[in-house]
């Protein structure tokens, strides 16, 4: 195989062309790897509603509270909130709407745009937001003695690559709010009642 191919343009299309099998098997490949992603998030998500069920919040309004915990002092407009959880404007409007109805969020102007609204936790959607870390920690204490804390890590830095290469910047549009953190699970392990440290 001429490896400089690959600084050509068309060199995709000379890769195909020269080894179809082996292109199929990683077309194969990466498809499996997608559906074992999709799998594995979707049964994480699922666990994770299960063991906050007690505050009546959907997957999708459990997930605007975190990327609102996650935003900038000025708060998030609807349009980052829906470009951050990937789904469309009028789907976050109406999750706000819910969440303001119930004390958890709060809307301002902004200042260089008064049409726009962004949106921030309120002191009761703050301690809510904490009541929910704590509700998570023994699940997040367990998964993290099973799969251990460097796999944990390590996962999440093959991830943030991987999300780079499709064109998603963890720290980019793909995401509003600050860097994420390796040791993101120590937030839910120290907010434990009656854990001082991380375990």
């Amino acid at each position: 195989m001429n490896r400089d191919a690959f600084q050509e343009p068309n060199a995709q299309r000379r890769f195909n062309a020269e080894f179809p099998a082996a292109s199929g098997q990683f077309a194969t490949a990466w498809i499996e790897l997608i559906e074992d992603v999709t799998v594995c998030s979707r049964v994480l998500r699922r666990d994770a509603a299960e063991a906050t069920g007690q505050f009546e919040l959907s997957d999708s309004l459990f997930w605007l509270i975190w990327a609102c915990r996650n935003a900038p002092p000025g708060g998030l407009s609807q349009n980052q909130l829906a470009s951050a959880m990937a789904i469309s404007d009028a789907q976050v409007s109406a999750l706000v709407e819910q969440l303001r109805r119930r004390d958890f969020l709060t809307a301002h102007r902004g200042a260089s745009d008064r049409r726009r609204q962004f949106w921030t936790l309120t002191s009761h959607g703050t301690a809510i937001f904490g009541e929910l870390i704590a509700s998570l920690a023994p699940w997040a204490r367990e998964m993290e003695a099973r799969f251990g804390a460097d796999r944990r890590v390590q996962l999440a830095e093959h991830v943030g690559e991987l999300l780079k290469i499709a064109g998603h910047s963890l720290h980019g549009a793909h995401r509003v709010g600050p860097p994420r953190s390796t040791d993101a699970v120590e937030l839910i392990t120290q907010n434990s009642p009656g854990n001082g440290s991380a375990s």
